[in-house]
């Protein structure tokens, strides 16, 4: 209450007045708690007025800053009483167009800043005028046939190009990466055949080394199973033989039995 009476004595802005008065609308209850609001609307009424005014200046004189004020409290929940949704669209749009002005004419900038990125052949540098770049056209929307699209279009095709070579260069180190380990670890021929298919694919090719530890490998597995598949060969035969000898003792006891029942 000392605040307000304060700011009412020095004629302080109504938007000033008028956070201090929304404190006290939000700490009192009952009837107080109404008349508080009527006497916000009454200034919230004042101060609409002039931020109509504030507006149109701003928007003349191009003024940002006071455009994403006006916009911040006109989007406020604060309000007892909503102001007119037509004047939030215009100070929304305002700011929209003051960005994309604003936006436009850093990019101009940054045009140039590439293009000289480009003949110092400057990736780090490319990279970090075409992160601002894109942050700009999110605000600019410049169509693709604009001058300034056109004309940095190479450029951007440039770095496009390394962070494919980039990409497919850090792709082949991890194929390579998970060979190894795959190695390392003696993982089954299933796991290890899909990472050389991929591996082949790369003008590179696999290393001569890594190449010859793979086929190695690739020996033992297969004399592992070809041991394998000779010892279940044998267990087999040993289990037919077996098999059969059970059959001619059982047979022969049976012959016995039926000899002795005859006599």
């Amino acid at each position: 209450y000392r605040l307000n009476r304060r700011h009412a004595l020095a004629n302080s802005p109504l938007s000033v007045r008028l956070g201090v008065m929304r404190r006290i609308h939000k700490m009192e209850e009952g009837t107080a708690k109404e008349v508080a609001a009527r006497q916000i609307e009454l200034f919230e009424t004042e101060r609409l007025k002039t931020v109509r005014t504030e507006l149109s200046e701003a928007i003349q004189q191009n003024d940002h800053a006071r455009l994403s004020l006006l916009c911040s409290e006109l989007s406020s929940k604060d309000w007892v009483k909503a102001p007119d949704p037509i004047l939030i669209k215009n100070a929304v749009r305002a700011l929209r167009q003051e960005n994309a002005r604003r936006s436009k004419l850093r990019m101009i900038e940054l045009a140039a800043l590439l293009q000289n990125t480009w003949s110092a052949h400057d990736v780090a540098g490319g990279r970090r005028v075409r992160d601002e770049w894109v942050n700009c056209q999110k605000h600019a929307q410049l169509n693709d046939d604009d001058p300034l699209m056109v004309e940095t279009q190479a450029a951007f095709q440039w770095l496009q190009e390394i962070d494919d070579e980039d990409l497919g260069k850090q792709k082949y180190e991890g194929l390579l990466a998970q060979l190894r380990d795959g190695l390392d670890q003696r993982k089954a021929k299933e796991v290890l055949m899909p990472i050389e298919y991929a591996l082949n694919g790369f003008e590179q090719g696999m290393p001569d080394a890594l190449r010859h530890r793979l086929n190695t490998w690739y020996d033992e597995l297969d004399t592992e199973a070809h041991r394998k598949y000779v010892r279940r060969l044998i267990v087999a035969c040993l289990a037919v033989i077996g098999t059969a000898a059970v059959a001619v003792f059982v047979l022969r006891e049976r012959g016995i039995r039926e000899a002795i029942a005859g006599h």
